[in-house]
């Protein structure tokens, strides 16, 4: 755990300089209150690695405090990499809004599902990969990003254009339509018609009859 600083003389936020106070939104001024005031949580889950902690100052730095840091009885529950990152900085003063909810339990499992609730999210590659492209072109330096080189150099390269498929199987469906699927396509749509005639105990439903009945059953 980060260690503890303690407050120097004279951090009134009136008397220190704009540069070291710190770099917010200003819509954020009005939670600001002294670093030294606020502690590191000793439950916390999270390990912040210093990789980790170093994006976190190129964001500070970059685009300002953006987001205060949630606190109960001067305990930070949600923002401990933003204060070891705010310390290291310098910076005397942080954003911080308190959540004192009655119940104990509640306020533990914030501080669990805040955290959790963001590594349940997945990358869109390709959007990634294209929003990568711009900013480089722009002139950013991806790595301030919390990306290395080797992470982020196959997203630059790959291109996002679907192959050119020859091979395709074609179902007549009742008669009235026919359907082309690609080869994956198909093993997904076989492995579907299988399970479609375990469920309805007819082992020798039609391949066409049985994507009638998957249809149906989706569009309901």
């Amino acid at each position: 755990m980060p260690k503890v600083l303690t407050a120097p003389k004279n951090t009134r936020a009136e008397s220190v300089p704009a540069k070291s106070r710190g770099h917010f939104n200003p819509g954020l001024e009005k939670f600001l209150v002294l670093i030294y005031s606020l502690k590191f949580d000793p439950k916390n889950h999270r390990i912040h690695s210093a990789r980790n902690v170093e994006t976190i100052k190129n964001s500070l730095e970059e685009y300002g405090q953006q987001i205060p840091v949630i606190t109960k009885d001067f305990i930070v529950i949600k923002g401990n990499g933003t204060l070891q990152a705010a310390q290291e900085l310098g910076w005397t003063h942080i954003a911080a809004m308190s959540f004192n909810h009655p119940e104990k339990k509640k306020v533990r499992g914030f501080a669990l599902v805040d955290n959790r609730s963001g590594e349940l999210a997945d990358w869109n590659p390709e959007i990634l990969g294209a929003e990568m492209k711009a900013l480089q072109a722009e002139g950013m330096d991806l790595t301030e990003l919390g990306w290395e080189e080797y992470e982020f150099e196959p997203l630059l390269s790959a291109e996002w254009i679907p192959p050119n498929v020859t091979e395709h199987v074609e179902f007549d469906v009742a008669g009235k339509k026919t359907i082309h699927f690609t080869l994956e396509q198909f093993k997904v749509i076989d492995h579907a018609i299988s399970k479609a005639r375990r469920n309805l105990k007819q082992p020798d439903l039609a391949d066409p009859d049985a994507i009638v009945v998957i249809c149906k059953a989706y569009g309901r």
